[in-house]
């Protein structure tokens, strides 16, 4: 006979602290991403932004989701912030290098979407895992820019 107190620990499911800020880890970060664009995919969702942005960028992706929700109008994310995109059939995407320094790391990701386009990602370790602090885009603008405007 299995103790009740074994039993639940047997079948709950294993809690897994986050493997450390290392580059094999940025990069299942990205992979996880970017498995959501494969053919029949429905792009990252966010209707939990906390899973792939820091805290106050969650923060700030949330409140524009809720505002264009509310008003109608096109908010700060008018394309789809992991391909730049509107649309996608198959996107493939290419992960580079990944550098780290202390709690940051930086990695570009070529996106292909019926032409290459290179995002330029930083990510900040925190306490759930990597979560992405910015993206640069081709067009000289970045995902925090658009958020956290600098005078």
């Amino acid at each position: 006979m299995i103790v009740p107190t074994l039993a639940a620990a047997l079948l709950a499911p294993a809690m897994v602290a986050p493997a450390g800020p290392t580059e094999a880890s940025a990069r299942v970060f990205l992979q996880t991403i970017y498995g959501y664009y494969r053919k029949g995919g429905t792009g990252a969702p966010l209707k939990r932004p906390e899973r792939w942005f820091e805290p106050r960028l969650a923060a700030a992706v949330r409140a524009d989701i809720a505002e264009t929700d509310r008003t109608g109008d096109i908010g700060k994310l008018d394309a789809d912030v992991f391909c730049d995109c509107q649309d996608f059939e198959d996107i493939k995407a290419a992960i580079g290098p990944v550098r780290i320094a202390g709690s940051k790391a930086t990695v570009a990701v070529v996106v292909d979407n019926g032409g290459p386009i290179t995002l330029n990602f930083t990510l900040a370790w925190t306490r759930a895992g990597w979560r992405v602090f910015d993206i640069a885009y081709e067009e000289e603008r970045a995902l925090r820019e658009m958020f956290f405007p600098t005078i």
